[in-house]
């Protein structure tokens, strides 16, 4: 029998196949650079050039506003989005990752729709908001086709997958669900972070109240990935019960902060977004949780060892191993 190719594994021919990786003992194995195609590099020169443009333009027009209107809020929250998008698509496209790439192409569109909600909530629409609607409606779209396209590739390739973790459709199915436990992880914080700055806007809390409670969040955001990330690295059964215990503290906030918006009777508008944010995020926030507990059903089933190199080997029930020397 002759050698497999990237034609006999179905790996759709405008993906450079796999053939080397770098392993980091935080991120765990991802693509070589030179193994990135010139199609995924084009793709990846798009995204980056629209979301710097659509950034420069948003960071103008923001430093002219004054923080009360909700233009303004619409537009800090396009700015952090962009940096979300920047992580999921260099990040994306070096492991190999259809749901991050997924993630990228509904931020996309998460973007594209507060651009349209920032031109039609300001009472002056100006040839700087003008050209930015424009320009990310012909733009945003280009990026969606591109990154469906990609993301499905990635999906049936599983060329990365394959190079980590062989040929056993076990190991791939539960590969493909730590690694889609991290995405989760980055969308969730960016959907909660998003849900904050329009709760905060739609109150009309002091702007004391509005750092303090901003800064506040954003810390418990940040404890709150790193536990759930080393949940999966380690496969630390105390660090996955810390991490569920500390789910059930954002939808609590995000719930008792949309009774409070709803009671306040803002703008129409304003109330309809803020509500749409919460029910979207409490939508993500509940898949994460579902998704985390059977990620931990996986734990000491050999993934860690080869995703991360890790020569201990972790039970089921967390308890650490080291293998047996012969």
């Amino acid at each position: 029998m002759g050698p497999v190719d990237a034609e006999d594994l179905g790996v759709p021919l405008n993906i450079t196949p796999t053939t080397s990786t770098v392993s980091n003992r935080f991120l765990g194995k991802r693509r070589a650079a030179n193994t990135v195609g010139k199609y995924e590099w084009l793709f990846l020169g798009i995204v980056s050039f629209t979301l710097f443009a659509v950034l420069a333009i948003t960071l103008y027009r923001v430093l002219e506003l004054p923080p009360t209107v909700s233009e303004f809020t619409l537009g800090i929250l396009v700015l952090f989005n962009i940096v979300f998008c920047y992580v999921y698509a260099y990040h994306g496209v070096l492991f190999e990752q259809p749901n991050e790439i997924g993630f990228l192409v509904l931020s996309t569109v998460i973007i594209l729709i507060y651009s349209v909600l920032g031109y039609h909530a300001g009472e002056i629409q100006d040839s700087v908001k003008t050209g930015k609607l424009v320009y990310m409606c012909f733009i945003g779209p280009i990026i969606v086709i591109l990154g469906c396209q990609i993301g499905y590739d990635y999906g049936i390739s599983g060329n990365l997958v394959f190079k980590i973790v062989g040929a056993d459709p076990f190991m791939q199915k539960i590969c493909r669900r730590a690694q889609l436990q991290i995405v989760l992880l980055f969308f969730d914080a960016q959907a909660i972070a998003s849900c904050i700055i329009l709760v905060i806007h739609a109150v009309g809390i002091s702007l004391v109240q509005e750092v303090l409670v901003f800064c506040l969040g954003c810390i418990f955001i940040v404890v709150w990935l790193m536990i759930g990330y080393f949940a999966v690295l380690c496969e630390s059964l105390l660090c996955m019960a810390a991490f569920l215990t500390l789910c059930t503290v954002q939808p609590s906030y995000v719930v008792w902060r949309l009774v409070v918006a709803n009671s306040y009777q803002p703008d129409f508008l304003d109330l309809s977004i803020v509500n749409a944010s919460g029910v979207f995020f409490l939508l993500i926030h509940s898949y994460l949780i579902v998704n985390s507990i059977r990620v931990y059903q996986n734990f000491g089933k050999g993934l860690k060892e080869k995703i991360f190199g890790d020569q201990r080997q972790t039970s089921q029930y967390g308890a650490v191993q080291r293998f047996s020397e012969t």
